[in-house]
């Protein structure tokens, strides 16, 4: 392993962080609005990302394409009967746009004040890979996640 990889490994690791979590956490208030408590209750609805992350998952994502959080816990029996099919859409979507809007707001933040970023001195090139690297793990995972195959969200929205 080379100094450069070692670096993007340290500038993507609270990215990914970061973007799992939010993932997770918007899961969780999604069904928690739709009517189900069980991941407030399982201490799942909060953005401490100790709480999201498997070391599993978190490792295959740092070295290879793909990883994994800890799935948030939802009970759709304590969804409305009349509303259920939707919210359990609105609770798989919820992840999935989170990440599409943090990967929006990443790729925004490059075209509008890249230059500027980079003009920062001493860590302007961090903060530039860092938001280069949101941009492309966000939009990543929402792509991923809308693949119609069990247990991603995309398998959920099909159903």
């Amino acid at each position: 392993m080379d100094a450069d990889f070692i670096t993007g490994l340290i500038l993507r690791l609270p990215v990914i962080l970061f973007s799992l979590t939010v993932h997770e956490f918007m899961h969780a208030w999604a069904a928690w609005k739709c009517g189900d408590d069980t991941a407030q209750r399982a201490g799942r609805l909060t953005l401490n990302p100790m709480v999201h992350i498997d070391l599993v998952g978190l490792f295959c994502i740092m070295f290879g394409p793909i990883g994994w959080a800890k799935p948030v816990p939802v009970d759709r029996g304590n969804f409305s009967y009349e509303t259920a099919r939707r919210d359990d859409i609105l609770v798989s979507v919820a992840g999935v746009a989170a990440n599409f809007a943090l990967g929006v707001v990443s790729a925004l933040v490059l075209r509008f004040f890249g230059g500027a970023i980079l003009d920062i001195p001493q860590v302007g090139w961090i903060l530039y890979e860092m938001v280069f690297w949101g941009s492309l793990i966000n939009f990543g995972l929402a792509i991923f996640n809308l693949l119609p195959i069990p247990p991603l969200d995309g398998s959920h929205v099909l159903r």
